[in-house]
Formats: C-alpha cells, sequence, structure tokens
C-alpha cells in the first residue's frame, strides 16, 4: 500500500486531532490550533488531489518511535518520532523531508506500523515531517534551490582551492566553548 491510498481511507479531522495530540498539546499552542487546523487542512487537501509519482526503487516510509536517552550528566531527553526511507534491501535510513509530495504520496508504507501505532497518528508522523520545509510545494522547491545553490557555491570554492569561505572545525569548537561558558 502507498501513502496515497492511506490518505485518502481518512478524514482531515481526525488526523488533525492525532496532530494535536502529538505536537501541539502543550496549553502555549492553544493559540496556534486554529492556524495549524488551515495550514494542515489546505496540504491534505492538496495531497488529496495530486498524483502520486511511480516509485521506481520502492521507498518504504518507516515511522518509529526512538527510545529515550539519556547524557553523561544522567539527564534524560524523551525519544521522538522519526520519519524515514529506506531502499528495497538498503538498512540505511534517508530522510525523505526534500521529496515532492508526489513522491511522497509514491512510497509505500509499513503496514504493521501503521495497525501499531494507528492511521491517524501515522498520517500525523508524516505530514509532520513532509511540512518540516514549508507548507507548500513552493516552499520545498525554495529550500531545495536554496540547497543545491550553496552545494554549488562550496563546489566551485573547493574547485578553486578557495577555502576563506570554510571555519575548521577547532575554530567552531572553540567559539562554542566561548559561548556556553
Amino acid at each position: 500500500m502507498i501513502l496515497k491510498n492511506l490518505i485518502t481511507m481518512c478524514d482531515f479531522q481526525d488526523v488533525y486531532e492525532s496532530m494535536i495530540k502529538l505536537y501541539y498539546n502543550n496549553p502555549d499552542d492553544d493559540d496556534n490550533k486554529e492556524w495549524v487546523l488551515n495550514s494542515y487542512k489546505e496540504v491534505y487537501e492538496r495531497l488529496l488531489v495530486l498524483e502520486p509519482s511511480k516509485d521506481k526503487k520502492l521507498f518504504t516510509i518507516s515511522v518509529t518511535k526512538e527510545p529515550d536517552d539519556e547524557d553523561d550528566d544522567g539527564e534524560v531527553f524523551e525519544g521522538f518520532w522519526d520519519v524515514c526511507g529506506r531502499y528495497e534491501n538498503d538498512t540505511t535510513c534517508y530522510s525523505p523531508s526534500l521529496s515532492t509530495w508526489s513522491e511522497w504520496l509514491g512510497f509505500t508504507v509499513i503496514a504493521e506500523e501503521v495497525n501499531d501505532i494507528g492511521i491517524y497518528n501515522y498520517i500525523a508522523h508524516v505530514l509532520w515531517d513532509m511540512t518540516f520545509y514549508g507548507y507548500t510545494e513552493d516552499d520545498l522547491k525554495e529550500v531545495k534551490d536554496s540547497l543545491l545553490d550553496i552545494t554549488k557555491d562550496i563546489e566551485e570554492s573547493i574547485a578553486n582551492n578557495d577555502m576563506s569561505k570554510f571555519v575548521s572545525w577547532d575554530q567552531i569548537q572553540k567559539e562554542l566553548d566561548e559561548n556556553i561558558n
């Protein structure tokens, strides 16, 4: 089954309630709930009319809860929900955040994960990741274009042996230490 199938099976209001529960459950978020409703509803309605891309390499969306973690000082950090993608026969986890929405819709979903966390929660986590860089396809394109421009600048600097735009790891550590202390 692909993501588009899941989305067409669900009413947005149920997905919205999961979004609020999972990501906007802090009372400080109350003022944003109408904005959240409108923003995600527009995304959802767009996804309902978009055609999914044909996934040539079988990219599967995985939604998993990462376990709580503890730092060296014993402070515990709550685990987070991770949305990633994997190609068939590849254990590497890739971020699909910069994929087009049509690509997302064509990605395969893992039925067991959908059953384990619930269809509305699954879609809510996916929507959260899909909109990480904005709530329109134009927003996504703008971010991708910007990253490609930055990459091109870096490649040109390296090709021209111009390292003036780069900062050494030692310099970064020094500045971090100064800012922390």
